[in-house]
């Protein structure tokens, strides 16, 4: 009996030795022997597991994280398959890092999907040949498995001609994702990601009100405003109307030639001296410039004036003498009136 006992000892010590191998299984508890998976395994959504001893992910296996893999001391994993991280995958204070080995790790990322009648959302995949990016259509919220330190691009559309695709609201894990190039991007990604979208914004058009010699363009509004503390800059929602008066300085009031264009099309003043562009954005417009013309001083305009002034009397001078000399010759029986300019 001792020595039945003695034998079964030293088999438990063996054991107990031996790295435990998993094959295809879900782990629900915590890992505290050194472990090897060559399948695929899961933890599931509602688990957390703590690990303190090596766990291997082998070739070609994989251990895919749906709930909470917490490394805790003298725990570590290396990843010699593929480990796949829907959920967290945490160290605790002093715990050993993740070792990637010869495998890699896949986070997952998630992108909500289009909104019929508001926008369309696109996955972007970049082709290091053509140096461009396709885009797939994304349907519906879509879950993607990125490797860890790479990247994820999509865009989002906006259908309705008001909305503004620059300052649609997306946020990854919380944190504002701006549209920057004319689409979104997050580069090295280390965790899982969960795309958020608010609604849709209302475009707003910044337009610059331009000061020039003798002239000054002030919104509507402004009336009184002291021509040192007029505004340079309005914003104007899609849809609404663009109003300015133009001021002009005492010593340029004189100007009679003055046009005012807004993106090369010519706005007149309306009675009350009020210049106006209807409906910014309706007529696919992107941004609108403000140019004005023929402002003079009235230095250079009295001095034109009394140029063509001078023509003028020059030109009655001469005519005056044309009439006189044709007066006289047709006094002396009409000899040279043939040779007089007619009048």
């Amino acid at each position: 009996m001792k020595k039945l006992i003695s034998v079964l000892l030293i088999a438990v010590l063996l054991i107990a030795s031996v790295p435990f191998v998993v094959t295809a299984d879900t782990i629900d508890t915590d890992i505290d022997v050194d472990t090897t998976i060559n399948g695929d395994d899961i933890i599931p959504a509602d688990k957390i597991i703590t690990l303190t001893k090596a766990l291997i992910i082998a070739p070609g296996a994989s251990l895919t994280v749906y709930g909470q893999l917490k490394i805790g001391f003298g725990g570590s994993i290396i990843v010699d398959g593929t480990l796949n991280v829907y959920g967290k995958v945490t160290n605790v204070a002093g715990a050993d890092p993740v070792v990637r080995g010869q495998g890699v790790i896949m986070n997952a990322v998630t992108l909500p999907g289009s909104k019929p009648g508001l926008y369309t959302v696109y996955k972007m995949t970049y082709d290091p040949i053509l140096k461009i990016y396709h885009e797939e259509e994304v349907a519906t919220s879509t879950t993607y498995l990125v490797e860890s330190g790479g990247e994820f691009a999509f865009n989002v559309k906006m259908l309705q001609p008001q909305h503004d695709p620059v300052t649609f609201p997306v946020k990854a894990n919380g944190m504002t994702v701006y549209n920057e190039a004319g689409y979104f991007k997050v580069t090295g990604i280390v965790e899982p990601i969960n795309f958020t979208f608010g609604d849709p914004q209302i475009k707003i058009f910044k337009v610059r009100l331009p000061k020039g010699k003798g002239y000054i363009v002030a919104a509507r509004g402004q009336a009184g405003v002291p021509d040192s503390e007029v505004t340079d800059v309005v914003y104007i929602k899609y849809g609404e109307d663009l109003e300015f008066t133009l001021r002009i300085n005492e010593n340029y009031d004189k100007s009679s030639n003055i046009q005012v264009y807004v993106n090369g099309n010519l706005v007149v003043p309306d009675a009350y001296g009020y210049y106006r562009v209807p409906a910014l954005g309706t007529d696919g417009a992107t941004s609108y410039q403000i140019d004005v013309f023929g402002v003079v001083s009235n230095e250079l305009s009295d001095t034109l004036t009394a140029v063509i002034q001078l023509f003028k009397n020059i030109f009655e001078a001469f005519k005056g003498i044309i009439d006189a000399l044709r007066e006289i010759f047709a006094e002396l029986g009409g000899i040279g009136g043939g040779l007089l300019p007619t009048p």
